[in-house]
């Protein structure tokens, strides 16, 4: 027997029969009530968007000290100058932009678990 098979097998011996339909173990659960899968899928999504924040966090970090690095180094050369200026800007909207789409998905990850 193939692995497909076997975990197709396995699949239909932990299926229940109610009412002459199939029906899973989840599917007995009131919709109202988290589960324990639910409470763990809650929390590594939560996990998830604070780690995606911190990338932002530390990208912006990244291009504000390169380009504070780049005026004070090459502060004689105006072309680098303004690279250094424009990677500041850069990193300033990466966060802006970091903390606004961590917002956004805080309230979509509320919205679906929450009610």
């Amino acid at each position: 027997m193939c692995v497909g098979a076997e975990k197709y097998d396995q699949l239909n011996r932990n299926t229940k029969r109610f009412s002459g339909v199939n029906k899973t173990y989840y599917e007995e659960v009131e919709p109202g009530k988290m589960i324990l899968r639910d409470h763990l899928a809650y929390d590594r999504t939560v996990l998830a968007n604070e780690r995606t924040f911190l990338a932002y966090v530390r990208t912006a970090i990244a291009l504000v000290a390169t380009g504070c690095m780049l005026i004070k180094v090459f502060g004689n050369h105006t072309e680098v100058m303004y690279a250094g200026y424009g990677l500041i800007v850069i990193g300033l909207f990466t966060s802006v932009w970091g903390i606004r789409r961590y917002k956004k998905v805080w309230n979509k990850i509320n919205r679906a678990y929450v009610d």
